[in-house]
């Protein structure tokens, strides 16, 4: 049964009512089989998130229903990741024997709703100068703010009708 759970995307992890891991189709991002066992599941997720998922498997376990999750981990490498996911009761013969955690990573996903969103709001630009007035009030060059923003670099050119208005270029000259 593990072979076929482990080419699933999602992670599936058994917890005990103690919150060890003891069974996982595969190692979570930066980790070994070995060193996912028999720790606490805990352990893997990110100190501001503890006391919420420890509230939540709380809540699973007087209710016995799933719970949903979004929490921070880290790879064993101080690096951060986001995982979706739940977490279900896992009852054998009308007792709670642990829980049964579903996650997927989704950094990817957050990374681009993070870009996305500092791209939609407005941006406050000069009429004049086109300079960027920041989120602290400064004002810096466009090229500035656009790096700072996109974690891309800006190149620059001159478009058609500048070159005409202010090189005296016409479009056959311009390749336009």
């Amino acid at each position: 049964m593990a072979y076929v759970l482990a080419g699933l995307e999602d992670m599936i992890i058994v917890v005990d009512l103690s919150r060890i891991v003891r069974f996982t189709n595969r190692p979570g991002e930066g980790y070994t089989m070995e060193e996912m066992l028999g720790r606490d599941i805990l352990e893997f997720v990110g100190p501001a998130f503890r006391d919420a998922q420890v509230e939540m498997i709380e809540r699973v376990r007087a209710s016995r229903t799933r719970e949903s999750f979004e929490v921070s981990v880290s790879d064993g490498h101080g690096r951060e990741h986001w995982h979706r996911g739940t977490v279900s009761p896992l009852v054998k013969v009308d007792r709670l024997a642990g829980y049964i955690v579903v996650t997927r990573n989704i950094t990817a996903q957050r990374i681009a709703e993070e870009e996305a969103r500092s791209l939609r709001r407005l941006v406050p630009i000069c009429s004049w100068c086109k300079n960027i007035r920041s989120d602290e009030g400064f004002w810096e060059e466009l090229e500035v703010y656009l790096e700072a923003e996109t974690r891309g670099s800006v190149t620059h050119g001159v478009c058609p009708d500048c070159a005409a208005k202010h090189l005296g270029v016409g479009d056959e000259e311009t390749g336009s």
